[in-house]
């Protein structure tokens, strides 16, 4: 997907372990975690589809995570997550979390 012009960024707080498995694929793929999170977030805005978001532990502890997308696209997911009764950043955190837990990588 072409990500020219007009970006922003969307973010959730994700597990320690999950932005961990992120930057180790990214920097094996070298590129990018926003890079490899995209085509996660476009896929899902165009299936309409939202996994279940994980359980939150805070003893776990949390970060962000980031994904750079059109400002189209942000109005597609917040509009995904409105019809799915949440936000942004916790659809965002549901998608990546199973991205990575369901392959052990992202799905690409």
């Amino acid at each position: 997907m072409d990500v020219e012009g007009k970006t922003i960024a969307v973010s959730a707080q994700v597990d320690m372990d999950i932005r961990a498995a992120l930057y180790t694929l990214a920097k094996a793929q070298k590129t990018r975690v926003s890079d490899l999170l995209r085509p996660v977030v476009m896929a899902a805005i165009e299936s309409g589809e939202v996994p279940e978001e994980p359980p939150y532990d805070p003893r776990r502890g949390s970060v962000p995570v980031a994904v750079r997308v059109p400002l189209e696209a942000r109005e597609a997911l917040r509009q995904l997550a409105a019809a799915h009764g949440s936000v942004v950043s916790r659809v965002l955190r549901a998608l990546v979390s199973k991205a990575v837990t369901d392959k052990g990588g992202v799905a690409k």
